[in-house]
């Protein structure tokens, strides 16, 4: 009987360390805050790339339903077309979990014309100027020891009442 050689596994890399370019390498808020927590979890996830397996996560999915809202609104066009569009890419990443992605798109649906309209009846509102929408970052930063790293994140909005 012939003996079955087993090929090596070929593993990407998950991360391409502060120094690295593209959206692999850098520095970002959260990668920094997973490192304060635990090193050792940091480590598991960042460099072994052994993670849970990747649901849905009503939590966190809402709020980006809710952040894409934001950002068509702002932009004047239709956020009910940007968050169906949105939630139509999660439906492809998550085929098993539709009904739950569906049901948090229609209570985005509902609930962010009512945000809209009670600050619509603000004076302050009215009134405020818009400074800073939103704005990716991606900075070379130089540490005193004369490393260089990429600082990666995003910017809030910024408005002047």
């Amino acid at each position: 009987m012939p003996v079955l050689k087993k090929k090596p596994l070929q593993r990407e890399a998950v991360w391409e360390g502060p120094e690295g370019l593209g959206p692999k390498g850098g520095v970002t808020q959260s990668l920094f805050s997973r490192w304060l927590c635990c090193r050792e979890r940091f480590r598991l996830r960042v460099i072994e790339g052994l993670a849970p397996t990747d649901t849905f996560s009503h939590q966190l999915e809402y709020g980006q339903m809710w952040h894409t809202c934001e950002e068509a609104f702002a932009k004047n066009s239709s956020h009910i077309g940007a968050l169906e569009n949105y939630a139509r890419s999660l439906c492809k990443r998550y085929p098993l979990q539709q009904e739950q992605i569906i049901h948090w798109m229609n209570v985005c649906k509902v609930q962010f014309p009512i945000y809209i309209k009670y600050w619509a009846k603000h004076k302050d509102v009215k009134t405020t100027v818009h400074l800073l929408q939103e704005q990716v970052f991606d900075v070379p930063y130089k540490l005193p020891s004369g490393r260089v790293v990429r600082l990666r994140g995003k910017w809030d909005g910024v408005d002047l009442l």
